[in-house]
């Protein structure tokens, strides 16, 4: 059944490679990469707002929050969250289909193996064989 194996491999298609994670240096993070948005925690309140169209100017950090044109000084800044690439996750989702299909082929092979009987002069045959291993070849 090649069926399984097929759809194994559109598995990477229907999962995103990408996460939520803390920018360590938010300043150059958005100036370098220009994310459409970014997540900020502010040092005073705590909570987490989403900004659209980041951009830094000296020490601040601009953008809209809210659907209001916001300003916070990089010093008020307690941690920046952006979508980032997640190159693990991908290379385990592009090599998970060949894999499963190189275990599958590994253990169907096994199972239709023919019995090899250690009492045949052919190889392969079909003696009847008792538990002490007495054959009748």
């Amino acid at each position: 059944m090649r069926l399984i194996p097929a759809s194994c491999s559109l598995l990477p298609l229907l999962v995103a490679c990408t996460h939520l994670a803390p920018v360590r240096h938010p300043g150059q993070y958005v100036t370098a990469k220009a994310p459409p948005r970014v997540w900020v925690v502010q040092a005073k309140s705590d909570t987490v707002r989403e900004m659209t169209t980041p951009r830094v100017a000296g020490d601040t950090l601009s953008g809209i929050i809210a659907g209001v044109e916001q300003r916070i000084p990089l010093a008020d800044v307690k941690e920046v969250q952006a979508v980032q690439g997640a190159p693990r996750r991908t290379a385990a989702l592009i090599l998970l289909p060949f894999a499963s299909y190189g275990l599958y082929e590994i253990v169907n092979s096994a199972l239709s193996t023919p019995y090899v009987n250690p009492h045949s002069n052919s190889g392969i045959g079909s003696c009847d064989c008792n538990l002490d291993n007495t054959c009748g070849c």
